[in-house]
Parts: structure tokens; sequence; C-alpha cells
């Protein structure tokens, strides 16, 4: 991983939506970008549910246990920040689910 990088760019440059890609690391923790539109994919990390809308350059730190499904009417970039052991769609086994080595594959 470079240590120059820019979001935006990396984000556009995906084919697929909903795809994250790892641009940085945090300590235990993934930065990601990905690029959204319509209905995601529910991810379950277990027990609650909260609806947040976000405009743009807002952010929203999901607590532990949110079930959640990114849903954008227009094509956006979110940067999801997750830690190491965090699986793409957490325990919901869905045809968006990506491997890590997806996600750290170069753009």
């Amino acid at each position: 991983m470079s240590d120059d990088v820019s979001p935006n760019a990396v984000a556009t440059s995906l084919c697929e939506h909903g795809f994250s890609r790892v641009v940085a690391e945090l300590d235990d923790s993934f930065v990601k970008v990905a690029k959204v539109r319509s209905s995601l994919a529910w991810r379950s990390h277990e027990n609650e549910e909260q609806a947040v809308m976000l405009n743009e350059g807002e952010a929203f730190a999901a607590p532990k246990g949110v079930r959640r499904n990114p849903i954008a009417s227009d094509e956006c970039h979110v940067m999801p920040i997750e830690r190491k052991s965090t699986l793409h769609t957490g325990r919901e086994v869905t045809a968006h689910a990506r491997r890590l080595a997806e996600q750290l594959r170069s753009v």
C-alpha cells in the first residue's frame, strides 16, 4: 500500500458498486472506500437496527452489533473504517461478500 492515496480516485476507479477496497491501515483497522448506488447488501454484525440518513460530507459511527444496509439513490462514495477481523458482510452470506484478499488488491 502506498503512503499517498486519493480515496475518491480509488472509489471512482472501482467497476463494481458495493465492493470496497482497502486504502490504508490504522492499528487494528482497515480504511476502505467503495462506490454505492441502490441497495448494497445487508450486513449483520449482531442484534440492533437503526435508520440513519447521511448527506455528503457527513459521517456515522455504527455501534458494534448494528445490522445495516447502505442505500444511495444516486451513486456516492463511502469510506468505512472496520477492524481487520470484520468480514465484508459480517455474518450475512450474500453475493456481494468479498474476501479480504480481493479488498486488498491494487486498483
